[in-house]
């Protein structure tokens, strides 16, 4: 599992990458106070393949993302993730 921490700022805070032979390459983007559905004032953006998450948190943020070997992504914290469907358009 790896855990990011967050604090609020009103800049983006760079990009954290993982990578792993079964479930590829994830991204994790610090968005600051950018929004792209999220109702919080802060959020990153999870990136996994053609998935893609918006993890939106009040204050400073905890993220954390296991990566099953052979399941789903699982991403938890002290706020709330938002599934962005990709529609192929």
């Amino acid at each position: 599992m790896y855990s990011l921490n967050f604090k609020k700022d009103r800049a983006a805070g760079g990009s954290y990458t993982f990578s792993t032979a079964k479930q590829g390459q994830i991204t994790v983007t610090d968005l600051g106070n950018r929004k792209i559905v999220r109702t919080q004032n802060w959020g990153a953006l999870i990136t996994h393949g053609l998935n893609a998450y918006e993890f939106g948190y009040e204050g400073g943020g905890q993220l954390n993302i296991d990566l099953e070997e052979n399941g789903p992504l699982s991403i938890t914290g002290n706020g709330t993730v938002y599934d962005l469907k990709y529609t192929g358009k």
